[in-house]
């Protein structure tokens, strides 16, 4: 992340911030001089480890803060890190 920020250190990063989405949802990184949230996603958004419960938690939350992302109009992407040793 600092790599980013000091190459482009013109724009406004918003780490892990929960003031952007009206549902109290927290984005892991807003740009918002792009109008761009990006989400990365780790083994909890699609493995049960922390049980089914949690797993269907993670989910609907992930629903809610994406249509949410998608009514304001941001750019949005979102990074599979899942798999990532």
């Amino acid at each position: 992340m600092e790599l980013i920020k000091k190459d482009y250190s013109n724009l406004n990063f918003l780490e892990n911030n929960r003031d952007i989405l009206d549902c109290g949802l927290e984005i892991d990184i807003f740009i918002k001089d792009i109008n761009l949230a990006i989400e990365l996603n780790g083994p909890c958004h699609y493995f049960n480890i922390y049980g089914e419960e949690t797993l269907n938690k993670v989910k609907a939350r992930d629903v809610i803060k994406h249509a949410e992302i998608q009514i304001k109009g941001f750019k949005f992407i979102i990074l599979d890190i899942s798999t990532i040793s």
